[in-house]
């Protein structure tokens, strides 16, 4: 229940909207598979089915954010991507980056690849604290981790409420001028593609 809870929170929070749950890609799925050319000519292709995909749209184009329901403890960790240990959020985000821009027409942007861990939490404290401040607990437990957009205006549209460190994503504003702060887990749109392109 708490889990459920939580997720209706973290949109209800933000600006960002579920494009779909359970997204596959393979022939005859939502998108195509991800096709790769092997050094001989021989060709792969990777099949999977995404838990969630949140969508943004702006001005500028649609923002993707790629989220992963796991049921243990899951660290993103920038050293497990480039030894290939953990490229499973990478690969979700490229087999609907081009798609999506298909469909939507229009061009298509990274906001973030996300773990959202699914548990029941226990809160420790005494018994005399607020219900506010064990809510406040909870949130810090289902804090979602992993890699999003390196722009303040982009988190403050996926946490309407941050202040200081957020308490949903992997992210900080500074409250002295408003700047990312050190503790955040961000990238630039460059730093995106080249992880997509390193991962491939």
């Amino acid at each position: 229940i708490k889990t459920i809870w939580l997720i209706v929170e973290h949109i209800r929070r933000g600006s960002f909207e579920p494009l779909g749950y359970e997204i596959s890609f393979e022939e005859k799925g939502d998108f195509p598979p991800i096709e790769l050319e092997l050094p001989d000519g021989e060709k792969i292709r990777l099949v999977g089915k995404i838990d969630r995909v949140d969508i943004l749209k702006t001005d500028d184009g649609t923002y993707l954010r790629v989220i992963d329901y796991k049921s243990g403890q899951k660290k993103f960790k920038l050293a497990d991507i480039y030894y290939g240990l953990q490229i499973q959020l990478i690969v979700y985000l490229d087999a609907i980056w081009e798609n999506v821009g298909k469909k939507l027409k229009q061009p298509v942007l990274p906001g973030g690849i996300l773990y959202f861990r699914i548990q029941d939490p226990m809160i420790k404290g005494s018994p005399e604290l607020l219900e506010e401040e064990i809510e406040k607990q909870i949130m810090k437990a289902f804090k979602m981790k992993g890699l999003i957009l390196a722009d303040v205006s982009l988190i403050r549209e996926m946490d309407h409420q941050i202040e200081g460190d957020s308490l949903i994503i992997p992210a900080r504003i500074n409250k002295k001028d408003g700047s990312i702060g050190k503790s955040s887990s961000v990238a630039t749109k460059e730093q995106f593609e080249i992880l997509r392109q390193y991962t491939k």
